[in-house]
């Protein structure tokens, strides 16, 4: 994709903050793993499609600025 995305961490929390309510509400881990990746896909989707489409040609510096803040 030639994007420096540096908001892995956050969206890999946002996941296993997914999965730990899901598995809470459930008590099944395998269920509550599949609902929280699907959960997951669903809110990254905007994210994808809006502020990040703008930095696909831009500079690395500003592609870093932006996903760091």
């Amino acid at each position: 994709m030639d994007l420096v995305n540096l908001a892995h961490g956050s969206l890999y929390m946002m996941g296993a903050y997914f999965a730990a309510d899901l598995c809470g509400v459930d008590g099944n881990f395998v269920i509550g793993v599949l609902l929280a990746l699907g959960a997951r896909c669903r809110s990254a989707s905007p994210w994808n499609s809006s502020p990040l489409r703008h930095l696909y040609g831009r500079d690395h510096l500003d592609q870093v600025l932006a996903t760091f803040g």
